[in-house]
């Protein structure tokens, strides 16, 4: 799986980058092993010096064939809680995902189904 993280208007520490394979890459790596998947993370300190109430954002962006995209993005004021929101959001989509894919996947094609043949009535005797 690639992996790739961003930081907008704040220093991407060793840290961060470190919770983030932790808390996300670890748990999205368990349901989806696929070296075509690809986890871009963003960081980003929306208010920059002006500090806001909620203004840390993490989101997650994961493609992966057979799985429809998935976007995620938490906003909190503090940057690890962001993350971990925003890992928890992601895994409980991915697990829909991948569900939905073993479960499409498991179904047996219409053509593949043996036709039912009709049986033949017996002729019921007249009983007097």
């Amino acid at each position: 799986m690639q992996f790739v993280v961003h930081g907008h208007h704040l220093e991407l520490t060793d840290a961060l980058k470190e919770r983030c394979r932790q808390h996300v890459l670890e748990r999205a790596g368990k349901l989806v092993v696929d070296s075509a998947a690809r986890l871009e993370i963003v960081l980003a300190d929306e208010y920059g010096s002006r500090h806001g109430r909620a203004d840390k954002a993490c989101s997650l962006d994961f493609r992966a064939p057979g799985i429809p995209p998935i976007h995620v993005t938490e906003v909190r004021p503090n940057m690890y809680e962001a993350i971990d929101l925003a890992a928890d959001r992601l895994v409980e989509a991915l697990r829909r995902g991948v569900e939905k894919r073993e479960n499409f996947n498991r179904r047996e094609s219409i053509k593949n189904l043996a036709v039912a043949m009709p049986l033949e009535a017996e002729p019921l005797d007249d009983v007097h």
